[in-house]
């Protein structure tokens, strides 16, 4: 943890986290994409019609989207295939 201290931001923060923990998960992916895209989860929610809390949920790898919430992240992100494979 006292590497994370030497980081100014939430953002840089989070984003070594899931760097350090070498995971390929649906949340990581998913939050990888949203800060690459520089889209925050509040306007993916309302791109697909959920409430902030629900993509924080998929974010933060709580819970796994089921496959109509799948499309409906992909296609606001410009995925055209699952994420599994993305």
């Amino acid at each position: 943890m006292l590497i994370l201290t030497m980081f100014r931001t939430k953002q840089e923060i989070k984003r070594l986290r899931r760097l350090l923990s070498n995971s390929t998960s649906y949340a990581v992916k998913l939050s990888n994409k949203l800060d690459e895209m520089h889209i925050t989860q509040t306007e993916l929610a309302k791109s697909c019609g959920v409430s902030q809390w629900a993509i924080s949920r998929y974010c933060n790898g709580d819970v796994i989207p089921d496959e109509v919430m799948q499309q409906k992240i992909n296609a606001a992100i410009g995925w055209s295939k699952t994420i599994e494979n993305a």
